[in-house]
């Protein structure tokens, strides 16, 4: 059926199949990952159903497990500096940057601006965070952007309201 066709597409295969290997998305888990189909003798077309097969039954015998591993993506998705695999400034500079945003964002909601906007810009960026939790195991910052662009206007609110904030409780 088109449940099967869809999952035969090489790109939802490898996704769902890399969704039972990788958590932080390191070099190490890729590679371990990669080595674990040395062993499988198969050809490229039965892959796909190799994959397919092996990601269902992942989920359907582990799905705690599962679920766990998903929950860790998506904090890796907006918090990848925990994991130790970039340089220290690189992981300084990301951690300055998400935990900004991650507080203004918050912020925001406290702030006089129009909340259904605020509301909605957030829903729109956790539903990209959440799509990569189950499909893209990666940490780079291109699929993390969309997300932040998404923040930005929220970030700038909550800015704002914290700056306001600031102000106020220097002159009591």
């Amino acid at each position: 059926g088109i449940r099967n066709k869809i999952f035969r597409v090489p790109t939802v295969a490898q996704s769902l199949w890399l969704s039972t290997q990788v958590v932080k998305g390191t070099h190490e888990e890729y590679a371990a990952a990669a080595s674990a189909l040395e062993n499988v003798d198969i050809g490229m077309g039965d892959l796909w159903d190799y994959k397919i097969n092996f990601a269902i039954e992942f989920i359907q015998t582990q799905p705690l497990k599962y679920s766990w591993m998903a929950v860790e993506r998506f904090f890796n998705y907006y918090y990848p500096w925990v994991y130790p695999q970039w340089s220290i400034k690189h992981r300084l500079l990301d951690a300055v940057l998400s935990l900004g945003l991650t507080i203004t964002v918050i912020a925001s909601f406290k702030a006089p601006s129009n909340k259904r906007v605020i509301v909605l810009l957030v829903s729109y960026a956790l539903a990209l965070g959440l799509t990569t939790a189950f499909t893209q195991i990666d940490t780079e910052a291109r699929y993390r952007l969309p997300a932040e662009v998404l923040l930005l206007p929220a970030a700038c609110s909550g800015g704002y309201y914290i700056l306001e904030y600031l102000k106020e409780w220097q002159f009591k």
